[in-house]
């Protein structure tokens, strides 16, 4: 299936499900392939951090926190905000 395909099939199915709204003209795989050589040369490296924990700790807890594109109307700001309200309270 082509990217093209690929892209109408993704918004039939959201037009199907009544999700019409989220599909996005200017976010498709088509448009995603032909920008992506570019970006990767302007993508800054990113800094790892490493943690140590004090043998007193009884556990390590890992939570994922995914590109949330604040600003963007696919952000899904209320879940971003419950992570970090969970992240404070542990």
């Amino acid at each position: 299936m082509s990217n093209i395909a690929f892209d109408n099939a993704i918004k039939d199915f959201l037009d199907t499900i009544g999700q019409e709204k989220l599909y996005n003209e200017s976010a498709t795989l088509e448009r995603f392939y032909k920008t992506q050589p570019a970006m990767s040369y302007n993508v800054p490296s990113k800094k790892v951090a490493k943690v140590v924990l004090p043998k007193e700790f009884d556990r390590g807890v890992i939570v994922p926190l995914y590109d949330v594109h604040l600003g963007s109307k696919n952000c899904f700001k209320e879940l971003f905000l419950k992570t970090v309200n969970f992240i404070h309270s542990i």
